[in-house]
């Protein structure tokens, strides 16, 4: 099982964060060899896709013993220039965390989590 948060939840455009990868693995399995955590946002709907990966952390993990969790974390800035959480009708923005935990002898494990990305000064000002 994979859990992942960002601190903090709600990130301002050109704000540092962090995402936060745990993989506890189910009954007992194979070990993991290394957790891969990306950070970026896609679109949805209407036109064409556009998608970047801002960040992208390795995990080794290193003399992994079956059954034992497996966890990191990944430093990240969201750019200045956005872009911005955004959820219309027509084109939606959104911002995630995507783990891949790659264990031996099984397949791998994936997980992502959405979060939002606000103007600068905007969390503040109750937005």
């Amino acid at each position: 099982m994979i859990e992942i948060s960002v601190v903090p939840e709600v990130v301002e455009a050109g704000e540092a964060a962090q995402a936060r990868v745990r993989w506890t693995p189910l009954g007992g399995g194979d070990p993991a060899r290394s957790l891969l955590i990306t950070v970026g946002w896609h679109t949805e709907g209407r036109g064409d896709r556009d998608a970047l990966t801002i960040e992208e952390c390795v995990i080794r993990a290193g003399s992994a013993v079956a059954g034992k969790p497996l966890q990191g974390a990944c430093d990240f800035v969201v750019p200045a220039n956005g872009p911005v959480s955004y959820d219309g009708r027509l084109l939606r923005v959104l911002w995630e965390v995507a783990a891949r935990v790659d264990v031996r002898g099984a397949r791998d494990e994936v997980e992502r989590a959405p979060f939002r990305v606000v103007a600068r000064g905007s969390r503040h000002d109750g937005g």
